[in-house]
């Protein structure tokens, strides 16, 4: 008896550990700006690897309780095997399909941390206080983000955590822990409708229905000033949808509840209209066409790009690159997603990867909606035997209630995606997988827990070479990751010290050309450090070519605030055309290393190798106005083709009026011509 009892304990020391660890993780990539920055994956993935560690750990030193007759605890939750053929066939494309591998990698780890997110979820914790943690860690970062919101839209719009600051373009809009007010309205869309599930609960305390349907209320504000219309009109077409999801109601009162939900989200969007100038902004701009058009454009890219590759997709991470290819003239943003997160993945994976994708949905879906069907029919019955108490106790009711709550939350959150790009933010699909998670265990039946007394089998070898050899593969993946995102922090680091020089930069004048000004001295001493960052970054991981055109891009800065001497230039240049090589022999398909090389060339003197690779960069980005505006400089070193890169800088700007840059330079090839 002591024996078992022991076992017990170590057995619910095992699982409140996984999911402290687990509630831990989402607690820290939620609250760092949804897990986006390189510097927080870091200690996303590690926290990911401890929590599978001590599930494996769990596993390898447990007894088995197949030996009694259950089912064999370290072959783990069915429903977490649903994902592997989608995550071998990403590695794959990740591995020889993108043209750029190190974004195909990085977009490949995202699907794997929902992966392990999800399986961590399904096998650690499984008694009820453990998963209550989570899902109270989840709720508290509700709270959490309805608290910023309300401090943002108090007189601190550009406020961000980390101390960074808001985009003008979100101006007046809250955007909470996430930076993006699109996923603060798509993370309330998922936990709202479990929380009125709470709410509406039969047999729940008056308490307990006050405080759901109140923080219900509090999350619907705020997610409505978020002034997302993806996100609200998703939320609201998964509430309309829920009443028909309830498979025990008549379809007349399925119906009756379908079109009370719609008035009242009619009644909702009518109070948002009149109650706020901005929301009635954001739904004009809908009817005037200006706030769908960068989708519709991106979507239709994204579309051609499948045309191409339909079968395998064009590569795991590629469409920010391969759109330069599909950019129309006029259109200057850059886009990282197809802010469709369907068409991004049917894109990146193609038709092979939407395929397997959507399998593991439907044979969830499946499971799920047939063991929904046993709890209907024993429904039924019960009703008829005038027995429900002893066949369905409050338990089981309160569990599918909240179930179905959870499904509509996740409806809602496809929904969203339809028109933005949340699973790419770490947080967000990590809450998602959890909830998932929750959904499973909710619609199944309660199994007991396994027999701590059970001997252990006698043949205990092959399931620890397994768990070994999964271990093993495990600490190898999170070792790459891990040192490939401490690569990319590095590297993030040292671009933005690049960046910021831009929004200081002066043109130098003659007065100034011959003397170092302490302006500078600063940028030279920025320059430096990074240089200092990519070169750290290079030595984790060299297989990261934006690094090597970072490192080659900080070359030639320096070689200009130096102002430096041909014979220097020369040799700096040399340094950069090294580093832009080695950024081309790992993707000869991203413009902007083909810019690095030319430039790089420019530096030495080699005009004619330099046209070459600046021509290179218009064939694979023909309508960009940055590429344009490193054409005519290169046009403008010589008098004699002076005349062409006037021609150059006025396709530049016809393509993007504001270019400053380019401005200058026509000024500058004005008064030379004058002259």
């Amino acid at each position: 008896m002591k024996k078992t009892h022991t076992a017990t304990r170590a057995s619910i020391a095992w699982e409140w550990l996984v999911a402290s660890l687990l509630a831990a993780n989402l607690l820290w990539t939620s609250l760092c700006l949804g897990g986006v920055r390189a510097q927080t994956q870091v200690w996303t993935s590690a926290l990911t690897g401890a929590a599978l560690a001590a599930l494996l750990l769990r596993a390898l030193f447990s007894r088995d309780p197949a030996c009694a007759g259950g089912r064999a605890r370290w072959a783990g939750h069915w429903a977490g095997w649903c994902a592997l053929p989608f995550l071998l066939y990403a590695a794959a494309n990740a591995l020889w399909v993108t043209p750029v591998r190190w974004l195909g990698e990085r977009d490949w780890w995202q699907w794997f941390l929902i992966a392990a997110t999800f399986w961590i979820a399904l096998n650690g914790p499984r008694r009820r206080r453990p998963r209550q943690l989570l899902l109270a860690t989840i709720l508290l970062l509700g709270v959490a983000a309805a608290i910023l919101a309300a401090h943002q839209l108090n007189g601190h719009p550009a406020w961000l955590m980390l101390g960074r600051a808001q985009a003008p373009q979100y101006a007046g809009r809250a955007s909470g822990f996430f930076g993006n007010p699109n996923t603060l309205a798509a993370f309330f869309a998922l936990i709202i409708p479990p929380l009125l599930a709470c709410a509406w609960q039969r047999g729940a305390g008056i308490a307990r229905c006050v405080l759901c349907g109140y923080l219900a209320l509090a999350f619907a504000l705020a997610a409505a000033a978020t002034l997302s219309r993806g996100g609200l009109i998703a939320l609201a077409l998964a509430l309309v949808c829920w009443p028909l999801l309830v498979r025990e109601w008549p379809w007349r009162r399925r119906a009756l509840a379908c079109a009370a939900a719609l008035l009242a989200a009619a009644l909702a969007f009518c109070a948002l209209w009149l109650a706020s100038p901005a929301a009635r902004a954001r739904l004009g701009e809908l009817d005037g066409g200006l706030g769908e058009k960068s989708r519709v454009i991106l979507w239709r890219a994204s579309l051609q790009m499948t045309a191409s590759a339909p079968l395998l997709g064009t590569g795991a991470g590629s469409f920010n690159t391969l759109f330069e290819q599909h950019r129309p003239e006029g259109f200057c943003d850059e886009p990282q997603w197809t802010h469709n997160e369907y068409l991004n993945t049917l894109g990146d994976y193609g038709i092979a990867g939407v395929l397997l994708l959507l399998g593991s949905a439907c044979v969830i879906a499946w499971r799920c909606r047939a063991r929904d069907s046993d709890g209907v029919a024993s429904l039924s019955l019960a009703k008829s035997a005038r027995h429900a108490p002893l066949l369905l106790p409050d338990a089981f009711v309160a569990n599918a209630g909240f179930a179905r709550g959870l499904g509509v939350g996740l409806l809602a959150l496809a929904l969203a995606s339809a028109v933005d790009f949340h699973m790419k933010i770490p947080a967000i699909g990590m809450i998602a997988a959890v909830c998932l998670a929750e959904f499973i265990k909710r619609r199944e039946a309660p199994a007991p827990p396994p027999d701590a007394t059970a001997a252990p089998c006698a043949r205990l070898w092959p399931r620890r070479i397994f768990l070994a050899a999964c271990a093993l593969l495990l600490a190898l993946l999170f070792t790459r990751a891990i040192n490939a995102q401490r690569a990319e922090a590095a590297r993030a680091d040292g671009r933005e010290k690049i960046d910021t020089l831009a929004l200081r930069a002066t043109t130098t004048t003659a007065a100034t050309a011959a003397t170092q000004t302490p302006a500078d001295a600063d940028t030279l001493r920025t320059l430096t450090q990074a240089d200092a960052l990519f070169e750290r970054a290079l030595s984790i991981d060299p297989a990261n070519a934006q690094t090597w055109a970072d490192h080659a891009y900080s070359h030639m800065l320096q070689a200009r605030a130096r102002q430096a001497s041909p014979d220097t230039a020369a040799q700096i240049g040399h340094d950069a055309e090294q580093n832009a090589r080695a950024a081309l022999a790992l993707s000869d398909a991203v413009p902007e290393f083909w810019l690095r090389l030319g430039v790089a060339l420019d530096l030495q003197g080699r005009a004619a190798d330099a046209g070459d690779a600046f021509a290179r960069a218009l064939r694979l980005a023909p309508a960009s106005a940055l590429v344009w505006y490193h054409q005519a400089y290169h046009l403008s070193l010589a008098p004699a083709t002076r005349a062409l890169a006037q021609s150059a800088l006025d396709t530049c700007l016809r393509l993007d009026p504001g270019f400053a840059n380019a401005k200058n330079l026509r000024q500058q090839l004005d008064q030379k011509s004058k002259k």
